[in-house]
Formats: structure tokens, C-alpha cells, sequence
């Protein structure tokens, strides 16, 4: 069984359930990729998350043509070469139960927040799932981000967090990374 580091301390039910990839059983109904999918892509089988500690999303395109990285809790403390007009894409786990969201701690000066993004629920257990928030990379220079997580203040329905602004939890998670803007 391939998880992350993050998918460990979920719990589903015991039941196969159908991969994503090739069609096969799964371990459990809630995983996306079966056990040898997992290997062969070397992704979390259940998030699909990149398992290897060097693997971050290549850079990839918008609809509208803008390019952007996809930056996930397995690239906490990592560095990231871009360029201005680009977007930064950050996707982290979270927990519904534990009534935690993420949010940005400040925002550096060359950045800007597009989207905090609302709660993506997993298809197989709902309590669990990721937020992305957006990131419009504006001037050069190294910028310090932080994100971290604050106390939910919005109410079920997975519709809210857009406002941002929570107050931090003591002693809770926080994700950095650095972006050197040419």
C-alpha cells in the first residue's frame, strides 16, 4: 500500500473499490489507483499525490494560456524557479472534521492572491479532501510564501473560504516555499 505522508492517517472502509487508471480493484473503495498503478506512476493511491520527495507538478497551462506550477504539502521547504505573470497553484490536504482550512500567512510584496479556493471533498469519504489557492506572481525578486492552518469559520457545505483572514491555530501545520521571480 503507496500513500503520502498525508493520506496515512485517513480511514475508509474496507471494500474494493475501482482504479482510476486501469480499471482494476483497489484496496479500499475510497483509493483512486490500485497498488500497482501506484508503483508505476509512483502516486499516493489515494490522492494521486506525487509519492517521490523530488517530484513537483511540471509546469503546465491554463485554458486562458497562463502558465502556472501545482505545488502540494510534499513540497514544503522546496525552492521554485518562475517568471512574472506566471501563477503558483497550491494544493493541500484537509480535514473537515477537524474544523482546519488553509490560508495564506502574508502575502509577499511580488505576489498576489487570486483565489483562496474552496474545499474539493474526495469522492470516497468526504470528510477529507484539498484546497488550492492561487497565487499571481507580479514583480521579481525571492519571495518567502507561507501558508498555514486557521480555524474554519464558515459552516458545512464546503461553499465558504473565499474570504480568508482565519485566525491561526497554535501548534498548527504550516507549509513554506520559496519562489525566485526572474
Amino acid at each position: 500500500m503507496a500513500l503520502c505522508q498525508s493520506c496515512q492517517g485517513k480511514h475508509t472502509l474496507n471494500v474494493p473499490g475501482k482504479c482510476t487508471s486501469c480499471g482494476s480493484l483497489t484496496t479500499h473503495f475510497a483509493y483512486a489507483l490500485c497498488d500497482a498503478c501506484s508503483a508505476k506512476q509512483d502516486e499516493c493511491e489515494w490522492c494521486q499525490t506525487p509519492l517521490s520527495a523530488g517530484a513537483s507538478s511540471p509546469l503546465a497551462a491554463t485554458q486562458a494560456g497562463v502558465f502556472f506550477v501545482t505545488c502540494r504539502d510534499v513540497d514544503d521547504g522546496k525552492t521554485f524557479k518562475m517568471r512574472i505573470g506566471e501563477e503558483i497553484h497550491v494544493t493541500l490536504p484537509e480535514d473537515q472534521y477537524a474544523w482546519r482550512e488553509w490560508d495564506v500567512k502574508s502575502v509577499p510584496y511580488g505576489l498576489k492572491v487570486k483565489t483562496r479556493g474552496n474545499f474539493v471533498p474526495d469522492q470516497g469519504n468526504p470528510q477529507f479532501g484539498t484546497r488550492t489557492i492561487i497565487l499571481e506572481v507580479r514583480a521579481s525578486g525571492n519571495y518567502l510564501l507561507e501558508l498555514h492552518e486557521v480555524q474554519r469559520s464558515w459552516s458545512w457545505g464546503w461553499g465558504g473560504g473565499s474570504s480568508g483572514g482565519g485566525q491561526p491555530i497554535p501548534g498548527g501545520k504550516i507549509w513554506k516555499a520559496n519562489f525566485d521571480i526572474k
